[in-house]
């Protein structure tokens, strides 16, 4: 079966989203170091006016000790506050998940009247996500989705628990609300020792403020995306918000996919085996790239995240051919030449994989995303004897995502 336009446009969707809500949280990370810094500027007003140069008086100690207090404590709510509704944006997103994959399955089994079973989502599933100490968890998630929780084919309900959501945690083995929370009390670290430092080494507050913001305090960030925030910012909040962006895009990421595979386990009769599906661009990581394409039985393959910051994705390959012994007036969707997936170059024939697509791309874009001109030379003289750019890449690549050296491809294949 071809995979739906719609699998290729949901994922474009999920990483809007993903940006839309990392935009929250950066914006009001920001507001708190913003404002931390318009204080000590008005400090640094009051100092120039006393006459006191880049010498500190007491009084003016005491206001900085107050500023750096406030804006710990600023942070501290900020990341009970963000780790709270993103636990309702993560339950949100599942369940939209969850709908997207059993009416997808509805509707290519319609004509046949398939019964696709239900999954339903605990109330506490995101909350588990956000919480649980993964450290104190003993299951791995997949193991738990099995299709033998049904009575009979086609009834019942299948349930994502939070016991599953405690599984998830992000690559690093940390919480989502231990990840908040450790990027705030760092930030606070690294304001107190900013101001302290740069107040020892003879640096004005004004000095300080913009080595700590950047260009942040001269833009307005509404219009500007978390990319934009980061690129803007200073030593401070140039790192958060990049840490913001990955924290929520890993874990949309994960919650998506584990809703997806508990709807594959729950109609493994219907979609026995799923599809790793990458992003068609330069950014794309080393692991994805060789995953690409790739088809596994449902509990037997690996599924995204891969790494932080993972767009790849899975599809349920559905089994037309079993299906239509018990319904037999069940209809195969007919593919198309019209049937696309997008790549950063432009819309591709739908069976294109990473490789093949890369093969086809102008030099520059080969090198940036292989990194040298030796890799390139190598990818192409391996497509050739190999007959595809997809088997190159996976000479290339090792199963653990690590990329042989061009010292050991030069030694290999020249």
């Amino acid at each position: 079966m071809d995979i739906p336009e719609v699998f290729f446009r949901e994922t474009i969707d999920l990483n809007r989203y993903s940006n839309s809500v990392a935009k929250k949280y950066a914006v009001t990370y920001n507001e708190i170091i913003l404002n931390a810094a318009r204080q000590l500027r008005q400090i640094n007003l009051r100092q120039q006016a006393a006459g006191e140069g880049v010498i500190i008086a007491p009084q003016t100690r005491k206001r900085l000790r107050a500023v750096i207090k406030q804006s710990k404590d600023s942070l501290a709510t900020w990341s009970t506050k963000s780790a709270r509704d993103f636990k309702k944006e993560l339950q949100g997103v599942t369940i939209l998940q969850k709908d997207f994959i059993e009416n997808e399955l509805k509707k290519v089994t319609a004509s046949g009247d398939v019964p696709i079973n239900s999954v339903s989502i605990s109330p506490k599933y995101a909350e588990s996500v956000i919480m649980t100490d993964p450290s104190k968890v003993n299951i791995f998630t997949s193991k738990a989705f099995t299709e033998d929780n049904f009575v009979n084919f086609g009834s019942g309900k299948f349930s994502l628990t939070a016991t599953q959501g405690a599984a998830i945690r992000l690559p690093n083995g940390t919480t989502v609300s231990k990840a908040f929370r450790g990027l705030a009390e760092s930030s606070a670290e690294k304001l107190d020792l900013a101001v302290r430092s740069g107040v020892f080494a003879g640096e004005s507050l004004d000095q300080i403020t913009r080595r700590l913001v950047g260009r942040l305090d001269f833009a307005d960030l509404g219009p500007l995306s978390v990319k934009q925030l980061a690129l803007a910012g200073g030593e401070i909040t140039k790192v958060a918000n990049n840490q913001i962006s990955t924290i929520v895009r890993t874990s949309v990421n994960q919650v998506t996919n584990q809703a997806s595979q508990a709807v594959y386990a729950a109609n493994k009769k219907v979609a026995p085996q799923y599809k790793y599906v990458a992003t068609l661009d330069s950014r794309t990581s080393p692991i994805c790239r060789r995953l690409d394409g790739q088809i596994f039985e449902y509990n037997k393959g690996p599924t995204p995240p891969q790494h932080f910051n993972c767009r790849s994705t899975t599809v349920p390959i559905v089994d037309f051919d079993r299906l239509q012994e018990e319904f037999s007036s069940l209809e195969k969707p007919p593919a198309t030449k019209f049937d696309k997936r997008p790549s950063i170059t432009g819309r591709v024939p739908q069976g294109t994989t990473y490789g093949n697509w890369l093969l086809d791309q102008d030099r520059k874009l080969q090198v940036k995303t292989l990194g040298s001109e030796g890799k390139v030379k190598i990818f192409k003289r391996l497509a050739k004897k190999e007959g595809s750019g997809q088997a190159a890449l996976r000479k290339m690549i090792r199963n653990d995502g690590s990329e042989v050296s061009l010292k050991r491809l030069q030694e290999l294949y020249t």
